[in-house]
């Protein structure tokens, strides 16, 4: 049989204490009706507030929790009850409990965030925070604390509605006031306070969130409620590298003093990270962009020459060395194929060389080595080496001399050898190979990778990461697979959104024939689409 718990708050049955704080304390609890467990918050009331005050604190408080009661949104904590109180508990929220952790936590143990990952859950709040003032509700008290964070990484916004004691009863008593440094200058200076609260707020933990420190912060409250009011925050990047002008435009934007140039509602919030995360320019931040001067760059770069122009008469004598330079690839290629066993020397420009088997090479083991030995003595006076690399083997058709002492190579710049190429491949492998082309899109992917497969065996990789004014990556190569039925496989990650997508295709290859597959990402499932022809 249960044992009976003793300690109770309305109809609620008390089983732990989950934290304390300024507003009082929150309770694990549960409801004995549907067996529920709900998170418990009691509201302390100071001692020295006269009864007219606690009257108008309890109907305030009612008031503002049956308000944030009627909210119902996925990044909203549920508030189930609220009881202004009684004689015998004090008044007390029971709420939906959440299991995870709140972002103070996180702060505590200097774990910082990088925009990258920080803003897809900036967007979690600010959509909270557009449902909730459209039902004109105001949190006014947005910090780490008030933010959890669930075990399968979704945001909850938590304490909407909290009513607060007024400004003077608060100051003299040191009760409830809660964590100034995340206060609104209009807070600060008592005055008439709307949505752009919340977004001010808002952007004082994303700093703080980044970073690992507060953008107004002191040794006391005077100090800190100064800074808030008249001083400007450092520039986030003297602090975290990592954070683009873009980013830190945004973040400006919400920690602006006059409430007219913040965000004027979170909507607007919410398209400028829409934008950041796409990697274009957000769109009501964008003057802030225009006007950031990166830390790094007080003078100018000498690379910023690179958009100017080469002069004619250089271009003119590059292209006459790389003409040059064919020229004598195609004399000595051409010198080659004179030889008495002519040797067809096939050049695919410009990824790598491919040798290919005579024609008319002979089978006998002892007739391949005295060719080896005639082309030697022939060519050895017609090349003078410049450097010691190892040349390449030439491929010929049958199986060639153990070990040979030397090895005919076309004067390329050190290519190498396809893998499929060996030296007991016949001279007829070469036409049974088809050719896959693909282009992979990667659309507007900031960092993230893709992988092709053929018949489960990984046979290309690739990682993206780009700045947000570059254009969209496109990975192009060439694959020979053999003439067949093939499956084809890619995987698509996206490290910033986390998605993970995978798209498998079975494709007839024809020798001899190129196949062209265009790879892009489905925007609404994330998955890679294909597109064939030949």
């Amino acid at each position: 049989m249960e044992k009976e718990v003793k300690v109770k708050i309305g109809k609620y049955h008390i089983e732990s204490q989950l934290g304390r704080g300024a507003m009082g304390v929150v309770y694990l609890a549960r409801d004995p009706t549907i067996g529920r467990r709900v998170a418990i918050k009691c509201i302390h009331i100071p001692q020295g507030i006269d009864d007219d005050k606690i009257k108008e604190f309890r109907e305030r408080f009612l008031r503002e929790a049956r308000a944030a009661g009627v909210m119902s949104h996925p990044n909203i904590v549920t508030v189930y009850e609220a009881d202004e109180g009684s004689s015998n508990h004090p008044p007390f929220i029971a709420m939906e409990y959440i299991d995870g952790e709140t972002w103070n936590k996180k702060i505590k143990r200097g774990e910082k965030i990088p925009p990258d990952l920080l803003f897809p859950a900036l967007k979690e709040i600010a959509s909270a925070l557009d449902y909730a003032h459209k039902l004109n509700v105001i949190h006014r008290d947005i910090k780490p604390g008030n933010i959890i964070q669930t075990s399968d990484n979704r945001i909850k916004l938590m304490d909407f509605g909290i009513a607060k004691v007024p400004t003077s009863e608060l100051t003299r008593e040191g009760q409830f006031l809660g964590t100034p440094a995340y206060m609104s200058p209009e807070q600060v200076l008592g005055k008439t306070v709307d949505r752009t609260c919340d977004l001010f707020s808002l952007g004082v933990v994303a700093y703080e969130m980044i970073s690992g420190k507060k953008p107004f912060d002191g040794d006391d409250i005077a100090v800190v409620l100064n800074k808030i009011v008249n001083e400007e925050p450092h520039d986030l990047r003297e602090l975290s590298p990592e954070v683009s002008k873009e980013a830190w435009a945004i973040i400006k934007k919400l920690l602006k003093k006059k409430p007219e140039e913040r965000y004027q509602n979170a909507e607007e919030l919410i398209a400028d990270i829409d934008a950041y995360l796409a990697g274009a320019l957000p769109p009501y931040a964008q003057d802030l962009v225009e006007k950031t001067v990166p830390p790094l760059e007080a003078t100018p770069q000498k690379i910023s020459q690179k958009d100017k122009p080469l002069p004619k008469p250089f271009l003119f004598t590059v292209g006459a060395v790389v003409l040059l330079a064919l020229a004598g690839i195609v004399i000595l290629v051409f010198s080659l194929s004179k030889e008495k066993k002519r040797y067809d020397y096939s050049v695919v420009l410009p990824d790598e060389i491919v040798n290919v088997a005579p024609k008319d090479a002979p089978q006998e083991e002892e007739k391949v080595a005295e060719d080896l030995k005639s082309v030697e003595a022939e060519t050895k006076n017609s090349f003078e080496p410049e450097t010691k690399k190892e040349p390449s083997p030439t491929l010929v058709q049958g199986k060639p001399k153990p070990k040979p002492q030397q090895k005919i190579t076309p004067p390329q710049p050190s290519n190498e050898l396809k893998p499929d190429q060996n030296v007991n491949q016949p001279k007829s492998v070469p036409k049974q190979q088809a050719v896959l082309n693909f282009f992979f899109d990667f659309g507007g992917t900031l960092k993230g990778s893709g992988e092709i497969y053929i018949d489960d065996k990984v046979a290309k990789t690739k990682r993206v990461e780009k700045g947000f004014f570059e254009k969209k990556q496109i990975w192009n190569e060439t694959i020979q697979v053999p003439e067949g039925k093939h499956k084809i496989k890619v995987v698509y990650r996206g490290d910033i959104s986390g998605v993970f997508g995978t798209t498998v295709e079975e494709h007839q290859f024809t020798a001899g024939k190129t196949t062209i597959l265009k790879i892009k990402i489905h925007k609404g499932k994330k998955v890679p689409v294909f597109e064939w022809s030949e």
